[in-house]
C-alpha cells in the first residue's frame, strides 16, 4: 500500500489506485477535521473581551475628545474628527493577540 506523498529513494515499484479525493486516508483525516467544532480557548475568550472593552472605552474618549475640541476650544469639525480619528487609530492595538501570543 502506497500513500499519497510517498517518497522512494531507490528502486522500483508498481501502484494501483484504490481511492482518489475525500476517499483516501488523507481525505478521511481531512474530513474528520473539518467536522470538529471550532472551540475558543480561554485566552481567546479573555482578549476579545479585553478588546470590546478597549473598543468601548476608545469609542466614549474619542467622542469626549471629538465634542471638547469642537465645542471648547473652537477647532473647526473636520480638524476635531481627524484628532479624534488619529486617536482611535493610535489607542486601538491590531497586534495584541500577537504580542500576548509572544509574551506567553
Amino acid at each position: 500500500m502506497v500513500f499519497s506523498g510517498t517518497i522512494v529513494t531507490k528502486g522500483r515499484g508498481k501502484a494501483v489506485v484504490c481511492a482518489i479525493g475525500m476517499d483516501t486516508e488523507i481525505g478521511k483525516i481531512a474530513e474528520m477535521m473539518q467536522e470538529t467544532p471550532d472551540k475558543k480557548t480561554n485566552l481567546e475568550k479573555k482578549l476579545n473581551g479585553l478588546s470590546k472593552g478597549l473598543g468601548i472605552a476608545t469609542v466614549f474618549i474619542c467622542i469626549i475628545i471629538f465634542l471638547t475640541y469642537f465645542f471648547v476650544r473652537d477647532i473647526e469639525i473636520h480638524e476635531a474628527f481627524l484628532i479624534a480619528v488619529a486617536l482611535a487609530v493610535a489607542a486601538i492595538p491590531e497586534g495584541l493577540p500577537a504580542v500576548v501570543t509572544i509574551s506567553l
